[in-house]
């Protein structure tokens, strides 16, 4: 008898497997049709946008898409009184991470989320994200794709997956350093390097340094070493940020070079070779004469129509009308033409010129933060004294090594004559890959 039980179940579960497939096929909508932003007619099945919900949604993306955190969104709504899906005005980051996930606002279906591990035990298990099927329904959307793909590119880059002892993989939230330094730095461990606020200076300016992780964790690693979990205990010493401006003003000086002097012959050779088309507003005038004369032939040819009585009146003075607003606007655009002020599409040079040389400006003798988001990839210390700096300033993969010595105030900075390409290595003989997945 049970083995004639199972089978029977077995049978059940391929025929609702089967019957799923088909629903997908056709959009059939599963469950109550509680979805925060719409309501579901009882007469249609399908799903309509509720308004006042939906404006929350819209909310909701454009203030994560803003840059706000989805804990701020969740107080930012409360602020504002705006009410959840049970009509209470309570936000968490729960919520607004489930509605900024959901592809339903796009007027997609969503299947197959879970699934049951085997016909015996029936239990249900959740699917990954990578693993669900959309399906276009046919109810309206709320967000744009644009919108949509923004702000789960940001969801993403906030969030990392991590699977437990059992297996089991998790999403945890990721928090993304405010500051430059703190965005490149990476110890030779791979283990982040963390900023601390050292002191402040006579001015009042803080004073910052940045600790490997790893380094920051030596006790707690040291008590697991004692416990017999072995860990490995990162050497590497803190670092201040004034050496790494330090460093950061020997690149610009020798790899990118005096290149305001470059920036202007630039300019020069551009305004010298560029040649203004000189027959291009003789073009333009006689295409819009001939654009007027075809125009005056229509009007010319209604008036015969209307004359032999084969169009209507009201329908003969609409299409006059028409045509004698398009005469007028080639009028007025053959004027600007042959105007003083008109410039077919010449280059200003002295804008160009001028937004070029601010780029490659030092201000203070530092350079600036946007520069080095730009054309630094990633700094490791490879020790105490060798830093290795991953550029951007060319299609190639880039590797400076920069030497420091001296303490404090009397720090000097040396650069090693030859670049490297590609992955390199420490001085312990370690691979550490050029960071690839942080190249624009």
């Amino acid at each position: 008898m049970a083995t004639m039980a199972q089978e029977e179940s077995r049978k059940i579960s391929e025929r609702s497997l089967a019957g799923q497939r088909v629903s997908r096929e056709k959009g059939v909508l599963y469950g109550n049709g509680n979805i925060f932003g719409y309501t579901r007619n009882k007469l249609t099945k399908q799903f309509e946008i509720d308004p006042d919900q939906a404006e929350t949604v819209k909310m909701i993306f454009d203030l994560y898409d803003s840059g706000m955190g989805e804990t701020l969104v969740a107080k930012e709504l409360t602020r504002l009184g705006r009410k959840n899906g049970v009509g209470k005005v309570k936000w968490d980051a729960g919520k607004v991470s489930k509605i900024i996930k959901r592809k339903n606002y796009l007027g997609y279906t969503v299947y197959c989320q879970s699934y049951s591990n085997n016909y015996l035990e029936q239990k249900r298990i959740k699917r990954d994200e990578s693993e669900f099927v959309y399906v276009k329904g046919g109810f309206p959307q709320i967000i744009s794709e644009e919108q949509y793909e923004r702000c789960n590119a940001i969801r993403r880059s906030r969030t990392k997956r991590l699977t437990d002892e059992k297996g089991r993989t998790r999403s945890f939230g990721v928090q993304q350093a405010q500051n430059v330094w703190g965005r490149k730095m990476r110890c030779r461990c791979g283990s982040p390097m963390l900023r601390h606020r050292w002191r402040t200076n006579n001015a009042g300016k803080p004073i910052y340094g940045y600790e490997c992780k790893r380094h920051h964790d030596t006790p707690r690693i040291r008590l697991q070493n004692e416990q017999g979990n072995p860990t490995p205990i990162c050497e590497i010493k803190p670092v201040g940020q004034s050496k790494l401006e330090l460093m950061a003003s020997k690149i610009f000086e020798r790899v990118w070079g005096d290149q305001r002097e470059i920036v202007l012959q630039t300019c020069k050779m551009l305004d010298a070779c560029y040649k203004p088309d000189a027959d291009r507003r003789a073009d333009l005038m006689k295409a819009k004469d001939d654009s007027i004369q075809l125009l005056q032939q229509q009007l010319d040819d209604l008036v015969v129509v209307r004359a032999r009585g084969e169009i209507e009146q009201d329908k003969f003075l609409q299409r006059t009308i028409e045509i004698q607003q398009q005469m007028e606007a080639l009028r007025q655009s053959k004027a600007q033409i042959a105007s003083e002020d008109y410039n077919p599409g010449r280059l200003d040079m002295e804008a160009i010129e001028a937004a070029l040389c601010e780029a490659v400006e030092m201000h203070d003798g530092l350079v600036s933060e946007d520069f080095i988001d730009l054309f630094v990839s990633q700094v490791t210390p490879l020790s105490d004294s060798r830093f290795a700096w991953c550029l951007d300033f060319s299609p190639q993969p880039t590797v400076a090594f920069l030497n420091l010595a001296g303490q404090r105030k009397y720090t000097t900075c040396s650069m090693d004559s030859k670049l490297h390409f590609g992955p390199f290595a420490d001085e312990e003989g370690h691979t550490i890959p050029f960071p690839g997945s942080l190249r624009r």
